[in-house]
């Protein structure tokens, strides 16, 4: 059920409404447990997006089977670096979490929420400078990124923008498919 709502989130988050949560929560999700599915669908979204526009490269298959033989001996947190015997601070501290009543995880979505926002506007110097071209590599980020071209960038580039300029048009654009899909899947759990 919930791959199946991750899946509309991800294709067509304009499509998605709340009757989509209902039919999770009768098979007995939880809301905490769709708002971390959410989160997972939108980090993937972001991510993706920049790495097709900009064309990472993909490991080998080889280096796949390695990594998921390092993932199922050692688990995700051995990537993190080094394991403290202490506890390390979350990357979202807020002291007013009591005082509100909000709870973490809704700081989290709300804090999730604002960085996309700020991104989002990263692209702005591009879109002056190159506003024709800068829109087209916008909206194949949104909908195709795999679309974006050297062609594009180097088209970019001749309009004076730089490799920061290109990277803050893709990562601002990606970051309003994140944006797009977290709203979306908030929307549609309002009813939970």
């Amino acid at each position: 059920m919930l791959l199946n709502f991750a899946r509309k989130l991800t294709l067509s988050p304009q499509a998605v409404t709340p009757h989509d949560s209902a039919s999770l929560q009768s098979s007995g999700l939880n809301r905490g447990a769709v708002e971390e599915g959410i989160l997972i669908v939108v980090g993937f979204n972001f991510i993706n997006r920049i790495a097709d526009a900009l064309h990472f490269e993909t490991p080998s298959s080889s280096d796949c089977l390695l990594s998921a033989r390092f993932l199922r001996r050692f688990g995700y947190r051995a990537l993190a670096g080094l394991n403290f015997q202490f506890r390390i601070e979350p990357w979202i501290r807020s002291t007013s979490s009591t005082r509100t009543g909000r709870g973490e995880k809704e700081i989290l979505l709300a804090s999730t929420e604002r960085w996309f926002r700020f991104l989002s506007c990263l692209g702005l110097p591009a879109m002056r400078m190159a506003p024709d071209v800068a829109k087209s590599v916008q909206y194949r980020v949104l909908y195709e990124p795999a679309a974006v071209t050297a062609d594009d960038v180097a088209e970019l580039e001749r309009c004076g923008c730089t490799e920061d300029d290109v990277f803050d048009l893709v990562l601002g654009a990606a970051a309003t498919a994140g944006l797009m899909r977290l709203q979306a899947g908030l929307h549609a759990i309002s009813v939970f």
